[in-house]
């Protein structure tokens, strides 16, 4: 006999829970790879919050690096955030990867500290 909760599948929908964490957990994962990539490869340790700061509350970096990552977590959810994560370091099963994928999120995450490095 199964469980209820064994076996669920990946299109089961979200609950609002479920959505609120994705949203929180969203924007610290895609801006803590954004400031792995200024410290590495700009050889900065400048932190997103300097940056936020040097402008207005709701510019166009606290859109970019915030609200569209809390969007975009709390549309797909913890799953969604998961597969991007696995995405990002090529970490799915073979029938899930995609290089293009993966280039397009790196690319992203790149163009996002090179934004914060030059755009001041």
């Amino acid at each position: 006999m199964k469980r209820p909760h064994q076996n669920q599948p990946d299109d089961e929908p979200f609950d609002f829970w479920d959505r609120i964490i994705a949203a929180v957990l969203a924007p610290v994962v895609f801006n803590f790879s954004v400031l792995v990539v200024l410290a590495v490869v700009f050889k900065r340790s400048t932190l997103a919050a300097l940056f936020f700061l040097t402008g207005p509350v709701f510019n166009a970096a606290t859109i970019v690096l915030v609200l569209v990552p809390v969007i975009v977590g709390f549309v797909f959810g913890t799953n969604g955030v998961a597969n991007l994560l696995g995405h990002s370091f090529y970490t799915h099963l073979e029938s899930k990867r995609d290089a293009r994928v993966t280039a397009a999120i790196w690319i992203a995450i790149f163009l996002a500290a090179y934004w914060i490095e030059n755009g001041r």
